[in-house]
């Protein structure tokens, strides 16, 4: 388990923004819905390998793409989202050469796609659909360097989707498809090998401030 230090520039300009102890904007979060700290000697319930091989390694979560798969390595979580809710976790490139958070329920609802260079954001088509085409929300520039860590919180109420590692980077955008029924949370990898640590889901609700708060983080 890798002892989880909120970023002290984060802090910093939080506290400066809005002279409150929460770091989170577009929603206020809850009662915690599933938290993973990986100090189990192996992955266990309600956490499931289905493509590449995972494993726990010195209190993470490493994972690593299985060429005969031909698919990328997949380690889902079964968790039942509210309409509005906040993930925190940490991740760490090792080689691989992106990683994805991705929210599944009929389908890939949304998600965050992660490089060494940067992160993207997008609602996903609708499965099965002939004519639906994915939207991208967002993307920015931002070097993740291997073998540090960098800490994600992402933030999704109704069809809104905002994700930042610190107030200089930071995505949002809306669409429709955002807001359907989310059921499972999968973190995956492409190539060898990443890592994650300190997964928690809490239940949330939109934040009242959300106009101000918007605003003040340079979103339209």
């Amino acid at each position: 388990m890798r002892t989880f230090l909120p970023s002290v520039l984060s802090l910093a300009l939080a506290s400066t923004l809005f002279a409150e102890s929460s770091a989170t904007f577009l929603t206020t979060p809850g009662a915690v819905l599933a938290e993973e700290h990986f100090d189990q000697p192996k992955i266990s319930e309600p956490w499931l390998v289905t493509k590449g091989t995972w494993q726990i390694l010195d209190g993470t979560l490493e994972g690593r793409e299985k060429a005969e798969d031909k698919h990328p390595g997949v380690c889902s979580l079964k968790v039942v989202l509210p309409a509005s809710f906040v993930v925190n976790a940490s991740l760490r490139f090792e080689g691989a050469s992106m990683t994805t958070m991705v929210f599944n329920g009929a389908g890939h609802i949304c998600r965050v796609t992660v490089t060494p260079a940067g992160f993207s954001v997008a609602a996903e088509k609708e499965k099965d659909s002939p004519t639906d085409k994915t939207v991208n929300l967002g993307k920015v520039a931002q070097e993740f360097i291997p073998g540090q860590w960098y800490d994600f919180t992402i933030e999704i109420t109704g069809d809104e989707m905002l994700v930042y590692t610190d107030l200089k980077h930071v995505a949002f955008g809306r669409d429709a498809k955002v807001a359907r029924a989310k059921s499972v949370f999968n973190v995956t990898v492409y190539g060898s090998s990443v890592r994650y640590d300190n997964i928690v889901i809490r239940a949330a609700e939109r934040n009242s401030d959300w106009t101000t708060r918007k605003s003040k983080l340079g979103l339209k």
